[in-house]
């Protein structure tokens, strides 16, 4: 699978299209599509599907259906989940150029298939962001566990189902325990635990097209989570939602970076 099935012409339709939704205010969160004609609106996929919906001249076609990445546009489906995850965690305002600034930072016959594997090993001991750093010891040999694996994996080596399952099942464990603690600052502990948790579950069963999109989600609540400590009870809702505004914004950058440095197989 090559990202826009090699196909510089479709690129530029492509984004040529989600740029006249951005342009018209038509990238909406909370909605894969909504009205009709000049007043349609949608998401980030929804806005991409429609936008193929056009180059196709397919006016019915699907606006939520997460496999046409892969089968209209070669990228995987499991990045179609990650940018969705991240536009509707995005302030409004950076949500209305997410689209587009993902299409862009596809390149035309890149190979992505591992793109979502090095966005879980930076997600999970990144040291400034990632979420290694709010677990608990014990925690954090099961989340730097995965990260390992998930990078031998990136290099060639080829773990079995029960491997990946037993380095699942200590996550879910440390997670729980975690999670069982009365304190509430426990919280990003547990969350941290269930990130590395659902990058196994990705890593070890390609079938968890949501896993990519699970995981960003747990690592955005020990982000959220850690906030608590931040803030006094009164404030903790905004520095929660503070929180989940900056790490979209991290993590949107980050997968633009690696959809950057994919390498290209053919030109």
């Amino acid at each position: 699978m090559l990202s826009y099935l090699n196909d510089p012409k479709l690129k530029e339709q492509f984004i040529a299209e989600i740029t006249k939704h951005e342009k018209s205010d038509a990238i909406i969160q909370g909605s894969y599509s909504e009205g009709s004609g000049k007043s349609w609106k949608g998401c980030a996929v929804g806005c991409s599907l429609k936008s193929l919906n056009i180059i196709n001249g397919t006016a019915d076609g699907s606006t939520s259906l997460h496999t046409r990445y892969e089968t209209d546009l070669g990228i995987p489906r499991a990045i179609a989940h990650l940018e969705d995850a991240i536009f509707e965690k995005m302030s409004v305002e950076e949500s209305k150029t997410w689209p587009r600034r993902f299409a862009e930072a596809v390149p035309v016959g890149a190979d992505l298939s591992m793109v979502v594997t090095k966005f879980l090993v930076w997600l999970l001991i990144d040291p400034k962001d990632g979420v290694v750093k709010y677990a608990r010891p014990d925690g954090k040999k099961s989340i730097e566990k995965i990260a390992e694996m998930l990078q031998a994996k990136i290099n060639g080596t080829v773990f079995s189902f029960d491997d990946w399952k037993k380095a699942r099942d200590a996550a879910y464990t440390y997670a729980y325990a975690a999670a069982s603690a009365s304190a509430s600052a426990a919280y990003d502990a547990a969350y941290a635990s269930a990130a590395a948790y659902a990058s196994a579950s990705a890593a070890y069963d390609a079938s968890v097209a949501y896993a990519a999109a699970y995981t960003y989600a747990y690592a955005a609540s020990a982000y959220d989570a850690s906030a608590y400590d931040a803030a006094a009870s009164v404030a903790y809702a905004a520095a929660r939602k503070k929180a989940r505004v900056e790490y979209a914004s991290k993590m949107a950058g980050k997968l633009v970076e690696l959809l950057n440095e994919a390498e290209v197989k053919l030109n």
